[in-house]
C-alpha cells in the first residue's frame, strides 16, 4: 500500500477505514499473501488505523528516502504467519 493520505478536513467519517478495507479485499482477490506499507512517526492516526487492521511494525524492507519511516505488514490471505515466515520465498509483494 503506497501513498494513502487524506487531508485533515476529510478524515472524519472514516474514509481511511473504508479505503484500507477495500485495498485489503482487492489484494486478497488479486492473490497477494502480504501487504506492506510505510508511514511516518508523526502520522499517529495512520498508525492507529493500520494497527486496527492487524498491521504490525517490522524492520525496514526496502530503500526509503525518509530515515525516520516506520514499516508495517500483515497477511491478507488469512493464512498463518508462522507458515509463511519459515518460507519467505512464498511472499508476493
Amino acid at each position: 500500500m503506497k501513498r494513502l493520505y487524506f487531508r485533515t478536513e476529510h478524515r472524519a467519517g472514516g474514509p481511511g477505514h473504508a479505503l484500507v478495507e477495500h485495498l485489503l479485499h482487492e489484494a486478497r482477490y488479486a492473490g497477494y499473501t502480504w501487504m506492506r506499507l510505510d508511514t511516518l512517526p508523526s502520522m499517529r492516526s495512520a498508525q492507529r488505523l493500520y494497527r486496527a487492521f492487524g498491521f504490525h511494525e517490522i524492520a525496514q524492507y526496502g530503500a526509503n528516502p525518509l530515515p525516520e519511516a516506520l514499516f508495517f505488514e500483515r497477511r491478507v490471505d488469512g493464512g498463518s504467519e508462522l507458515q509463511v515466515e519459515s518460507s519467505p520465498a512464498k511472499r508476493r509483494h
